[in-house]
């Protein structure tokens, strides 16, 4: 039993008007007059008998009162009957919502997916009488609503699904989609509601549901009859592009980096991988053949660039056709700096003794120049003491590298703070010399600053220094961590034991910040050696040990220098920086522009629009960014602004991709899918045969409104108990005899008008 008007509400009025007769019939017997007169025990006796029967005619006319009132009230509830009521009572009309997964694995395939669903909702609304109420929605990330709560018109409905061609370039986004669901059915008022999720079941969205996702689920089949309708794909197998990432080298004129076409095998069978074709600025500069690709792996396939001059460059890789063409290109953009500035930092004591050519500034700096020496190269780094810093313009450097700096002037954390928040890199390595309370109190949240902070620079919290155990006179191992960034991933590219020959003795311990990446490990205590966050438009790479070989032997293995040289590129041109997924608004950072500076902005169509410069939304990131509706793939040119008509800034390119874990066109059978979805309470209509499903629907359907009947009932319960109270009324005047009679009859008639 439902009830479509709220219980609460009417059950109350419901239950107060019921109360109404019940008081007047007992004020009445508290309140009658009795009168005491000598004859009165002469007619007692006789008038025992007759009192009994008029209080059972009493009870009956009261009765019918309440029960009237209850049938009135309870048609104002409508409630209604679901599958196990007795079929041919009350009014049939259902509401449906008709879900239509919309993401972009539903493209797959000659004869698509999505054309399948189409099909299917087809069938659906053929259940459906017209005039019934049907909303019809393409599910997404960014869900589309076709039709909301129109009366059912086949004519119409058929012209709305005829429009329906492709699917949209977004993910699916399961708890997303179905949160809208609950919005639409909820909206419906009547005896039925359906809702229809129609999808290919992708077992990357389906096969685990989230605690959230199952929640809603879960209020959908407590309002709805909700169903999962999947369609049957032609084939599983798929090859995407899953990114398109820069990986070393250095992103500066004449300089020659190395890129890399991640394909990723999707089916569940291993396959050719095809040919991948690179693009620079559309221009085709080379092809390559990818070679099979086991089942679910990736397999990279690797580019190198030269380039010829500073600026933005536009980068393309095109895999060859399979039957799902949305993932098979990936745009990205790179920034290829004039020159690249680093300035290292010597935390040694002044003047102190021991071997300062063997410092870590000694060893960054090499390091970091390598082959770079010469004085035209577009490399130059520059040393300074620490306590030198705070005459140092740091708008000049592109990176800051810190090593083993004991302690900084608040007004130069300061300066520090705000070099990276405007999209400086900071490398700091720790040693000796660092007091973890002091840079906690310095460097965190808290602030140390003449400003007071605000924004930690530091990516976690310093603890105390450990050492290794003697069990381990060589030292701990270092473990690269699963991270995207390619600083972490300079791990796994060296040759095979050659990460294990870079040991470290000593470190400081520290607690990453919710934010923070961890790029390297200690292998034997699980401990962060190396980690990074974004403040505001700039990054902060912090490594917990030393940067020379007082605590490690890193600065004479070739990962030290690899290290320093990516490090250095990484944070100077944010190569992963304006990559972005489709859909909704993105929001792009444009340094040397001022707010409310007019931009013109060129979508991957060819088509312009004029925007404004405006702050950045996100929470402690203070920059300057152009918000842009990233609704197309493609490459997106922001012009203009910080000069008269934008001369003086050379233009911005953002690169937007799909989703890749849409990519994933393995679907879940049926029976999983039922089982999955079974303690949810969701129907599984596991065919694709239309004659099928429309018999699932009706052998659903067998609920109905009984608020017609309620009333009329209601309304024969009043007449009725008019009737009895006007004929037990006369009945008592037909047998008036005496005068107790008459006085009973007097009674009985006042009682029974109130």
């Amino acid at each position: 039993m439902g009830f479509l008007n709220p219980l609460a509400l009417w059950g109350g009025l419901a239950a107060a008007g019921v109360a109404v007769p019940i008081i007047i019939h007992l004020l009445y017997r508290k309140n009658r007059k009795q009168t005491k007169w000598a004859a009165m025990e002469l007619l007692r006796k006789a008038l025992v008998v007759r009192s009994g029967q008029v209080k059972l005619e009493d009870f009956l006319i009261l009765a019918l009162r309440c029960l009237a009132i209850l049938l009135i009230a309870g048609s104002l509830l409508r409630p209604t009957l679901k599958q196990d009521s007795i079929a041919g009572l009350g009014e049939q009309r259902v509401g449906m919502v008709i879900a239509i997964d919309s993401s972009y694995s539903m493209g797959h395939g000659e004869h698509s997916r999505f054309e399948k669903a189409v099909e299917t909702a087809r069938t659906i609304l053929g259940t459906a009488s017209e005039g019934d109420p049907v909303t019809i929605v393409r599910l997404s990330s960014h869900p589309e609503i076709l039709v909301r709560r129109s009366g059912y018109d086949p004519g119409t409905f058929g012209d709305v699904l005829d429009g329906q061609k492709t699917p949209s370039k977004y993910r699916l986004g399961l708890e997303t989609s179905v949160e809208q669901l609950r919005e639409l059915i909820g909206e419906l008022k009547t005896p039925i509601k359906e809702c229809y999720i129609i999808t290919d079941a992708q077992d990357a969205d389906w096969a685990t549901v989230s605690g959230e996702g199952a929640a809603i689920f879960e209020d959908l089949a407590t309002e709805s009859d909700l169903f999962v309708v999947p369609v049957s794909p032609e084939s599983e197998g798929n090859l995407s592009l899953a990114r398109l990432e820069y990986q070393s080298g250095a992103l500066r004129a004449k300089a020659t980096g190395r890129f890399a076409a991640i394909v990723r095998n999707e089916g569940r069978t291993a396959t050719d991988g095809g040919v991948v074709e690179l693009f620079v600025n559309d221009e085709l500069v080379t092809r390559r053949n990818v070679g099979m690709i086991k089942a679910g792996e990736p397999q990279p396939v690797p580019f190198y660039i030269t380039f010829d001059k500073p600026g933005d460059v536009r980068l393309k890789a095109r895999l060859s056709k399979d039957d799902l063409m949305v993932d098979n290109e990936r745009f990205g953009v790179v920034q290829v700096a004039p020159r690249v500035r680093a300035l290292v930092v010597d935390g040694a004591p002044p003047g102190g003794g021991g071997d300062l050519s063997r410092a870590g500034a000694f060893y960054a700096v090499k390091g970091i120049q390598l082959r770079d020496r010469d004085p035209e190269s577009p490399l130059t780094v520059s040393q300074v003491e620490a306590s030198n810093l705070s005459l140092e313009n740091l708008s000049d450097f592109d990176v800051i590298v810190m090593t083993d700096v004991s302690d900084l002037a608040p007004e130069v954390v300061d300066r520090l703070r705000g070099f990276v928040s405007r999209g400086g890199g900071l490398v700091v390595f720790l040693g000796e010399q660092v007091d973890p309370e002091l840079y906690n109190q310095r460097f965190g949240a808290s602030g140390g600053g003449a400003s007071g902070g605000s924004v930690a620079l530091l990516p976690g919290t310093l603890g105390q220094p450990v050492s290794v155990s003697p069990d381990l006179p060589n030292g701990w191992t270092i473990e690269a961590s699963k991270a995207q960034h390619s600083l972490a991933q300079i791990a796994t590219r060296l040759k095979d034991g050659m990460l294990e020959t870079a040991r470290v003795t000593k470190m400081i311990q520290v607690e990453p910040n919710a934010e923070a990446d961890v790029l390297w490990k200690v292998a034997e205590v699980d401990a962060p050696l190396a980690l990074t966050h974004k403040v505001g438009g700039g990054e902060v790479v912090m490594v917990t040990t030393s940067a020379d070989r007082s605590w490690n032997e890193l600065p004479v293995h070739p990962l030290y220098s690899m290290f320093l040289q990516q490090a250095v590129t990484t944070l100077s041109s944010r190569p992963d920086e304006r990559h972005f997924h489709v859909g909704g608004t993105v929001e792009i950072p444009v340094p040397g522009r001022k707010l409310n500076d007019p931009l013109s902005v060129t979508g991957p169509d060819g088509q312009t629009a004029e925007l404004r410069v405006t702050a950045s939304s996100t929470q402690g990131n203070q920059q300057v960014v152009c918000a842009i509706d990233a609704s197309r793939v493609g490459v997106y040119t922001i012009a203009g602004g910080g000069g008269a008509g934008g001369e003086d800034n050379a233009p911005i390119s953002a690169a937007v991709n799909v989703e890749a874990i849409e990519s994933n066109v393995r679907v879940i059978d049926g029976g999983a899918l039922t089982e999955q979805l079974e303690p949810q309470k969701i129907s599984v209509i596991a065919t694709n045969d239309a004659k099928a499903i429309e018999a699932t629907i009706e052998k659903s359907r067998e609920g109905m409104e009984l608020a017609d009947i309620l009333l009329g009932l209601g309304i024969f319960a009043f007449l009725l108990q008019s009737i009895l109270a006007k004929r037990f009324t006369d009945k008592i005047h037909a047998g008036e005899s005496d005068l107790g009679a008459s006085l009973q009859t007097t009674q009985v008639a006042a009682a029974r008008r109130s």
